[in-house]
């Protein structure tokens, strides 16, 4: 580690906390003009460090700038990983395939800020952009069988979850196989990469690559993934990147070293948003509609198509494409907001209307199945609940000094009202015809409550008045 590592490691120990000279000098056994060169080198790199006469340096909050060093200071092994940190590459894979080639150090750790051709599956190119994102490849020698390497994506999907929740404000799911969403963005994407001999097909060593989009590029994200395309914070976060990178490597170095199948599946497993989702299943140029039943142990993707048809795919034979469920808002120039949510063709559709002094809420199921309403004008509000047409209906009304409820489950058979006016209560409930009644009607000073369970056989009647009380039974 050179002399300039060392200083900023140091003062990363302690951001926005001064460091006196004379700590920095016994500490690492330095000259105070030796320190005030490291310094001035260190501000030249971008580093921005407050320094104030008889209280030392102290390194700014606002500082984000990626180094091996500040990786290093959050890391729990600093045995196992050999970290190089570059300002750009062409794309982290391709350099670490380059060292790997010539000789596989396992733990070695490319990481850059930015990739000019980022790399994603299947030859599709992974949007890369400076200062937004952190890119970085890990270098494996695994001792593992063939069809066990596919739990390492499983794993670090696994581990990219943990750190993203340890350091924000979000809660990360997985997209099978590889893709890290957070509310129905992708935030991050895991590429892995394996070398086999040509002589004995022995494994010589896994390359996996992760991606992930920390802010929102400044001139955002390109038209073809502007709608898929998330990221975590919308503001900036003290030294992150260092941060989300050590922290996925200590996430990732546990779950390696430990390496347990069956954990690893479940917690998988549990982080997936897919199971139960209707998706499509891409085959070549093929789009086919399916519905998400489960994620086995060997992590494959159960899915049923509409045929009734049951399928086990694996990470080699598809990629899927999750329906688009992102809610569609416009914005008219009348002040008008209107959002509508759909998750599949006549399945399920929210459409919510907002105007000045009006709000207009519509859900619906099915055509003609669920309909609900909810309308709010200045003094008055409105529900419509509808459950197949003629069978269940229930509807609220707020007006001033009013409220009106009523409830009907198959015309005749049962009734609720409820009724409030000033200084009266009204309430009926009514199962089937002559059988069953319930009345209950408060006006101001008096209360009476009346119950039929069948003609002339039950009757209650309940009247108070004043400090009057009467019962009837019949």
């Amino acid at each position: 580690m050179t002399t300039k590592e060392r200083v900023l490691k140091l003062l990363l120990k302690n951001p926005a906390k001064h460091v006196s000279g004379e700590q920095i000098a016994t500490e690492l056994n330095m000259s105070r003009n030796a320190i005030w060169k490291v310094i001035k080198s260190l501000e030249t790199d971008g580093y921005d460090i407050e320094a104030v006469r008889n209280k030392g340096y102290s390194l700014k909050l606002s500082n984000d700038i990626l180094s091996k060093s500040g990786i290093e200071s959050y890391l729990d092994d600093k045995v196992f990983f050999d970290i190089e940190a570059y300002d750009s590459v062409n794309s982290t894979n391709t350099l670490a395939k380059r060292y790997a080639s010539q000789k596989p150090i396992e733990g070695k750790v490319v990481v850059s800020k930015m990739q000019t051709q980022g790399r994603g599956r299947r030859g599709r190119d992974f949007y890369s952009p400076n200062d937004t994102g952190v890119y970085f490849s890990i270098i494996l020698c695994p001792k593992l069988e063939k069809e066990e390497l596919t739990f390492i994506t499983s794993l670090t999907a696994v581990a990219v979850c943990r750190a993203i929740k340890e350091l924000s404000n979000t809660d990360p799911k997985i997209k099978w196989v590889n893709d890290i969403y957070i509310n129905n963005k992708k935030v991050s994407g895991i590429l892995t990469e394996a070398s086999f001999s040509l002589e004995n097909e022995h494994l010589e060593y896994v390359i996996v690559g992760i991606g992930i989009n920390i802010y929102k590029p400044e001139e955002g994200f390109p038209e073809d993934i502007k709608n898929i395309a998330g990221y975590i914070f919308k503001e900036p976060v003290a030294d992150i990147r260092n941060k989300l990178v050590a922290t996925v490597l200590n996430e990732f170095l546990a779950l390696y070293k430990n390496f347990n199948i069956e954990k690893i599946a479940k917690e998988y497993k549990d982080l997936s948003f897919v199971i139960g989702k209707s998706i499509h299943v891409l085959k070549e140029n093929e789009k086919i509609e399916a519905q998400v039943k489960d994620i086995n142990k060997k992590n494959e993707l159960v899915v049923e198509y509409e045929n009734g048809k049951i399928e086990v795919l694996n990470s080699g034979e598809i990629s899927i494409k999750i329906k688009d469920i992102s809610p569609k808002v416009i914005e008219y120039e009348n002040g008008k907001v209107e959002t509508t949510y759909k998750e599949g063709p006549g399945k399920v559709e929210a459409t919510y209307k907002e105007v000045p002094g009006k709000v207009e809420t519509i859900y619906k199921e099915g055509p003609g199945k669920v309909e609900a309403t909810y309308t709010e004008e200045p003094g008055k509000v409105e529900a419509t609940y509808k459950e197949v047409p003629g069978k269940v209906e229930t509807i609220y009304k707020e007006g001033p000094g009013k409220v009106e409820a009523t409830y009907k489950e198959v015309p005749g058979k049962v009734e609720a009202t409820y009724k409030e006016v000033p200084g009266k209560v009204e309430a009926t409930y009514k199962e089937v015809p002559g059988k069953v009644e319930a009345t209950y009607k408060e006006v101001p000073g008096k209360v009476e409550t009346i119950y039929t369970e069948k003609p002339g056989k039950v009757e209650t009647i309940y009247t108070e008045e004043s400090d009057k009380v009467k019962k009837n039974k019949n």
